[in-house]
C-alpha cells in the first residue's frame, strides 16, 4: 500500500503582469508518495519552477488544494509554514547557493539555525557522517572557493540533508555541472532515494534524465501530464 505524501487537487496559479492576469499553471493535479524519485520536466517559462515553489511551500497564493501527509496547510501562519518547509523540505539548486564567506560545515549548518537540533550532541557526529558520506569530509574547513562545481554541489546536497527531511527539491540541480560531476550527482540521487529512502522531487528541462525516476511528470504552458 502506497503512503500519500503530495496532493495537489485542480491547483491553478495566476501573475499580473499590468493589468492583465496571466494563468501560469492550469488546474494542476498530481499525487507524490514517500520514497517516489519524482522527474518533472519543462522548457523554460511552462511553469514547473512556479509548481516546485508551491509544492515547497514558497508559494501559498493560489487557488486549489494542497495536502501534504493528509493535512492542507493553506491556511496557516508564516510561522507553521516556515517551521513545516524547515522540516520536511530540502532544497538543491542549480547554482548552489552556498555562503561563500561560510566553510562547507558552516554552509550546512545554516537549516540547522531554524531547527532544535543546534543542542543535539549527535550534531557533530551526524554531520560528519554526512559529510563523509558524501565524499567531501575532508573538505569541511574549506571555503566554496576552494571546492570544484561537483564538490559544491554535495555541499548543497548536504546541506538539504542536515535535517533529514521527508523531501528534497532538486531545481536543475545538475545545470552548472560538467558530464562527470552530472552523473555522479545523478548516481547520488539514486542512492539516496533508493538506500536512504528519501523522497526526491526533481525539477529539469533536460530530456536525458526521464528514466531517472520512477515517476515522470510534463509541464508545457501549465497543464501538468504523468507520462
Amino acid at each position: 500500500m502506497k503512503d500519500n505524501l503530495i496532493k495537489l487537487d485542480d491547483v491553478s496559479k495566476y501573475y499580473l503582469a499590468g493589468k492583465q492576469k496571466v494563468q501560469i499553471l492550469k488546474h494542476v493535479s498530481l499525487e507524490i508518495d514517500k520514497e517516489d524519485f519524482a522527474v518533472i520536466m519543462g522548457h523554460s517559462g511552462s511553469g514547473k519552477s512556479t509548481l516546485i515553489n508551491i509544492l515547497g511551500f514558497l508559494d501559498q497564493k493560489y487557488e486549489g488544494t494542497y495536502d501534504f501527509a493528509g493535512k492542507s496547510y493553506q491556511k496557516q501562519s508564516d510561522n507553521v509554514i516556515s517551521e513545516l518547509r524547515n522540516r520536511n523540505i530540502g532544497f538543491i539548486f542549480q547554482n548552489f547557493k552556498l555562503m561563500h564567506n561560510l566553510t562547507v560545515k558552516e554552509n550546512v549548518e545554516i537549516p540547522l539555525i531554524y531547527s532544535n537540533r543546534d543542542s543535539d550532541q549527535n550534531l557533530e557526529k551526524d554531520l560528519n557522517q554526512l559529510l563523509d558520506s558524501l565524499g567531501i569530509l575532508d573538505k569541511k574547513d574549506s571555503y566554496p572557493s576552494e571546492l570544484s562545481g561537483g564538490q559544491q554541489q554535495r555541499v548543497a546536497i548536504a546541506r538539504a540533508l542536515i535535517n533529514h527531511p521527508s523531501i528534497i527539491i532538486a531545481d536543475e540541480p545538475t545545470g552548472a555541472l560538467d558530464s562527470q560531476n552530472t552523473q555522479e550527482v545523478m548516481e547520488l540521487f539514486e542512492t539516496l532515494n533508493k538506500t536512504n529512502k528519501v523522497t526526491i522531487i526533481m525539477v529539469t528541462h533536460d530530456d536525458t534524465f526521464a528514466n531517472f525516476g520512477n515517476r515522470l511528470f510534463k509541464v508545457n504552458d501549465g497543464v501538468l501530464h504523468e507520462s
